[in-house]
C-alpha cells in the first residue's frame, strides 16, 4: 500500500496538508478497524453542522469545503487535546 506520506512528498503540497495526511495515516495504523470516513470524523476533520445538538439537523455534516488546512489542523489539535 502506498503511504500517504510518500504520496504527499511526491506532489507539491503545503506543510499543513502534509501534517494532516500524516495524522490520518498514524490514526488509521493505530486503529486498523476504523473506516476512513470514521477516522476523519473521529479526528475532528469532519463534524456535525450542529455540534451541540446534531439530531436537530438530522445528523447533517458541516460542509468543510472552504476550511483552510491550518483551520482543520487546529480543529484536529483541539479535538484531540493538543
Amino acid at each position: 500500500m502506498l503511504s500517504l506520506c510518500v504520496l504527499a512528498n511526491n506532489f507539491k503540497m503545503n506543510e499543513n496538508a502534509k501534517t494532516l495526511l500524516t495524522l490520518i495515516e498514524q490514526y488509521l495504523e493505530k486503529n486498523p478497524s476504523i473506516r476512513f470516513t470514521q477516522a476523519l470524523f473521529n479526528l475532528g476533520i469532519t463534524e456535525f453542522a450542529d455540534k451541540k445538538n446534531p439530531e436537530s439537523k438530522g445528523f447533517l455534516l458541516r460542509d468543510i469545503y472552504n476550511d483552510d488546512d491550518l483551520s482543520v489542523l487546529e480543529r484536529v489539535a483541539k479535538q484531540n487535546g493538543a
